[in-house]
């Protein structure tokens, strides 16, 4: 995934063709302005990163959030009991 992609919050799939080597770790990004965004603030962008791939992680298989699920069962009308 880019790097840059994840501190945006987005999933962006890359080869890891464009890279970059901070603090001793390479890093892959999309494109080069992906790569040029991202090494303005590297430590401020990792942060970002982790956040959201931690975020990510603890979201369930459908993508969704416990929240987001109860709602989206309550539209579908799967959270009532059957009478």
């Amino acid at each position: 995934m880019c790097t840059m992609g994840l501190a945006l919050g987005k999933d962006v799939k890359t080869d890891c063709s464009i890279n970059a080597n901070v603090e001793g770790r390479t890093y892959c990004f999309g494109n080069e302005e992906a790569k040029t965004m991202f090494m303005r603030d590297p430590k401020g962008n990792l942060a970002k990163a982790d956040a959201y791939r931690s975020k990510r992680q603890a979201m369930p298989q459908g993508g969704l959030t416990p929240g987001q699920e109860l709602r989206k069962e309550l539209e579908d009308g799967a959270a009532y009991p059957a009478i």
